[in-house]
């Protein structure tokens, strides 16, 4: 089965079971599938073998899973050469990784177990708590890593997210602080930290760049904002199209293209395109959903 044909049996089963989703086929996305239930996000990826999952790859699907708190699945047909017959969950990259054959038993809310063979069972440390106690018996993470013999650069991941412990090392932890230290979800993936910048000092609004497909540019204050730099018009319908579903299916968020200097055009197909000065000169995120809204008109 091809890729579009792939993508359109599983946007099908989505709609099935009561997702509401876009495709992002055709425009070199950096995923196949964005969906919403019940004000939860889904994203899927789909590529014949797991192997051919590249870092880089898995880095900004793992981007997307903290901008939009989502679950974030990349499907494949085989592993290692051989067709996928596990009905389990795993881990590569940081992205969990789940075989065609058993995204349907994920979508209908059914338990799928995790695959032991590919990962051992490792905890996220709560990092706000860690960082709590060090803090209150006056402990630099330097003094701190000597008392637990777990280098400095290890404490600084675990209090920002950013890495599993394995349950040796959580223990160690606990017993030196003599208090639970684990996260309630225990599995769950590493957090990544998006690093955001500001349009202009005084706009509350942050951005991220993702610099890919079809968001090259992420937003968030309590909204979030998905940007779009491509100038390309056959390239800009595309993403048009898809921008235009995503903000029926994810009702709160707001999709612009952004321009240079200047740009011809307010909208394109219906799309907002906002130029640099002008997102320079918004002073507040009330204001910057007021000009995305006009262009819409």
């Amino acid at each position: 089965m091809d890729k579009e044909a792939l993508i359109r049996k599983y946007s099908r089963l989505l709609d099935y079971y009561g997702f509401s989703g876009m495709s992002a086929f055709g425009m070199r996305s950096s995923f196949d599938i964005i969906s919403e239930k019940k004000g939860k996000v889904t994203i899927l990826k789909f590529v014949d073998n797991i192997d051919s999952l590249a870092k880089r790859e898995a880095e900004t699907l793992r981007k997307l899973n903290s901008f939009f708190d989502a679950d974030v699945f990349v499907v494949f047909k085989s592993y290692k050469g051989d067709t996928a017959k596990g009905g389990s969950i795993f881990n590569r990259h940081g992205v969990d990784c789940v075989s065609q054959e058993c995204l349907e038993s994920l979508l209908n809310g059914s338990e799928v177990p995790r695959a032991q063979k590919f990962i051992k069972t490792k905890y996220r440390v709560n990092p706000i708590e860690l960082k709590r106690l060090r803090k209150m018996q006056n402990m630099s993470m330097r003094r701190l890593s000597a008392a637990l013999d777990i280098s400095k650069d290890t404490i600084y991941r675990y209090e920002h997210g950013s890495a599993f412990a394995t349950e040796p090392t959580l223990k160690k932890i606990e017993s030196f602080f003599k208090t639970e230290m684990a996260e309630p979800d225990g599995l769950s993936k590493p957090h990544i930290k998006l690093k955001y910048h500001q349009i202009n000092p005084d706009l509350d609004v942050n951005f991220t760049d993702l610099g890919a497909a079809p968001f090259h540019v992420l937003g968030k204050k309590h909204s979030r904002y998905e940007i779009s730099n491509v100038v390309d018009v056959r390239t800009m319908k595309k993403v048009a199209a898809f921008y235009a579903g995503l903000s029926r299916i994810l009702e709160q968020d707001y999709p612009f293209f952004m321009a240079g200097e200047r740009s011809i055009r307010e909208a394109f197909d219906g799309i907002p395109v906002l130029t640099t000065p002008e997102l320079k000169k918004v002073k507040d995120e009330k204001e910057l959903i007021d000009l995305i809204s006009s262009r819409k008109k």
